[in-house]
């Protein structure tokens, strides 16, 4: 049996543009800039129900860090969040917008059990499966 897809977003880029678009597909973990925290509180204001798999989380994060650092910084909390332990399925695939897959990044993400990453356009994505 094959377990169902699930993927979640993490933006360390602080002025992403297409958060809006991105929070309709999945659940989006956005650094909390303040172009970013402007659009989440639009998605929010438009979306008032909740939802684990769609909608934004700000998180709080420092502009003087890189975006791999950034990214190093939240991926636990985001494992907790929609990881084994609190989802059912837990992520299958992280969308990384705004970070490069370092060595030091796939071998962070390798620990919560990453087997693949492939760049895109904006960053990378990182599976499981």
């Amino acid at each position: 049996m094959t377990r169902a897809e699930y993927r979640v977003a993490i933006v360390v880029d602080p002025a992403f543009s297409e958060l809006a678009a991105l929070a309709g597909r999945m659940h989006v973990w956005v650094c909390a800039s303040t172009a970013n925290r402007e659009a989440a509180a639009a998605i929010r204001a438009e979306h008032t129900e909740h939802s684990i798999a769609s909608g934004v989380t700000t998180f709080n994060y420092n502009a003087n860090d890189s975006p791999e650092q950034t990214l190093l910084g939240i991926v636990a909390n985001v494992d907790l969040h929609h990881g084994q332990y609190s989802h059912d399925p837990p992520w299958s695939m992280l969308e990384i917008f705004g970070a490069s897959p370092t060595e030091e990044v796939v071998a962070a993400l390798r620990e919560y059990g990453v087997q693949r990453v492939e760049r895109t356009a904006q960053g990378f994505a990182a599976s499981r499966i």
